[in-house]
């Protein structure tokens, strides 16, 4: 973390060059969380997404589209994510293509924008209309997701880690595998911070 602190141009993301970071953040983290929004409507919904339209963004639109067609390869899978850990579901996700579009011809790509404005201003403590204000209050409570920042991931994750085994109820092999998966985690993140991957 003190590394990561001094040197915030230097995570790459789990890729290799800096072109490549540009591909996946910001946005595509965020992206993930959309498609995820996507994939729960549908599934409570029991069908498909007719259509969906994402902002056209050259540095970002590549990216979106590779993560869009691996969830929708991955829709009938899950995956186990470690021991003691939730699977990972992606039940419901798309099969439908997205479709890049300018907001200036999408009138729902300009009611995003106008939407992300509004929630911007108000977090940040600027003035909004009283009738802008109260949308604002209006949509506070409705969110399906968690934000994104560590307080966050610290409450989604602190209600799975609330009901799992305790460390001395887990047999000693587990513990040793983990164990040696742990190991091999570090190995490759040393590796990684010396640049040698």
């Amino acid at each position: 973390l003190m590394w990561a602190e001094k040197n915030p141009t230097e995570i790459l993301y789990n890729v290799r060059n800096k072109k490549s970071a540009l591909q996946i953040a910001p946005n595509i983290i965020g992206f993930q969380l959309v498609m995820q929004g996507i994939a729960d409507r549908i599934k409570h919904n029991e069908g498909n997404a007719s259509r969906i339209v994402v902002d056209q963004q050259s540095q970002f639109n590549k990216a979106q589209r590779t993560l869009a067609e691996y969830y929708a390869a991955a829709r009938d899978l899950e995956f186990v994510s470690g021991p003691e850990m939730p699977a990972i579901d992606f039940g419901g996700m798309p099969t439908t293509p997205i479709e890049f579009s300018s907001s200036a011809s999408s009138a729902g790509l300009e009611l995003v924008d106008v939407h992300l404005w509004i929630w911007k201003r108000a977090m940040e403590g600027g003035d909004l209309a009283p009738e802008l204000l109260s949308y604002f209050k209006s949509q506070c409570h409705l969110s399906r997701t968690d934000e994104v920042s560590l307080t966050g991931i610290a409450e989604r994750w602190e209600r799975h880690f609330a009901q799992t085994t305790s460390l001395d109820d887990i047999p000693d092999e587990k513990i040793k595998v983990g164990r040696a998966l742990q190991k091999l985690e570090e190995e490759q993140r040393q590796k990684a911070m010396k640049g040698d991957s």
